[in-house]
This record gives C-alpha cells, structure tokens and sequence, in this order.
C-alpha cells in the first residue's frame, strides 16, 4: 500500500510515550494520512510535551 512496509498501521487502544517513540522510528517512512499509529504516536508526545511543560 503506497509503497510502505507491510504492517499494522492501525491505531492501538493504549499507547505509553516510549512505545510512542518507537512506532515514530519504526514508521518514520508512512504518510500520516494512512498511518493511524503514527497519528496516535504523535499525538502522545505532544499531550506528554504540554503536561510536562506545564508543571511548576
């Protein structure tokens, strides 16, 4: 499918921030537009981004 690995790009129910790095490695390649687990991965970093930047 558009020339990308054969995989699950489906978005899983759970995703922890350093298996959220990994998925970005691993799927560093896929367009977001298919990819719902880079989606989510990036989506993670950002919400842990914003609450680590938003303590004192």
């Amino acid at each position: 499918m558009y020339g990308i690995p054969i995989e699950n790009h489906e978005a899983i129910s759970a995703m922890s921030i350093g298996y959220a790095r990994d998925v970005l490695r691993t799927h560093e390649s896929c367009p977001m537009s298919v990819c719902g687990k880079k989606r989510q991965a990036i989506a993670v970093i950002r919400a842990s981004e914003r609450t680590t930047g938003s303590r004192p």
